[in-house]
């Protein structure tokens, strides 16, 4: 998860959190400097003022779409007359396109129309008619 950063800096990584009873995984995501590195404690109680480090807790995946879907909410807002907008612009794409199939039998006639002339044309210069 190279978009998700922790406090110090360092990007996150995903690792196995526990598997579900139907054995289903459901991962979480540490810091990487945390996975790497002494905890932060362990660097204050010796000393070790020259060591990197992070205190930061695991996040279970959960908790990060529900943080994910709380701000599109607060973003988006109801959607519902967008969603419902969107099935009418649908549906009255797909009717045009009814209506297109239907309306293609006078093209058709048309094309039927045109493709004659030229076979006419063609037989009228072969026989000398036009230049």
């Amino acid at each position: 998860m190279s978009k998700l950063r922790c406090r110090c800096g360092s990007s996150y990584r995903i690792f196995n959190w526990r598997k579900l009873k139907d054995g289903t995984p459901v991962f979480g995501y540490q810091c990487n400097m945390r996975t790497v590195n002494p905890t932060r404690s362990f660097v204050l109680d010796h000393n070790m003022t020259q060591q990197l480090s992070c205190d930061a807790i695991s996040i279970p995946e959960w908790k990060l779409e529900l943080m994910a879907k709380k701000i599109f909410e607060k973003v988006w807002g109801n959607q519902n007359k967008a969603i419902l907008r969107a099935c009418k612009m649908i549906e009255s794409c797909q009717n045009g396109k009814a209506t297109a199939r239907m309306s293609a039998a006078p093209i058709r006639s048309q094309i039927e129309k045109i493709k004659k002339r030229k076979l006419n044309y063609a037989a009228m210069r072969a026989d000398g008619e036009l230049p």
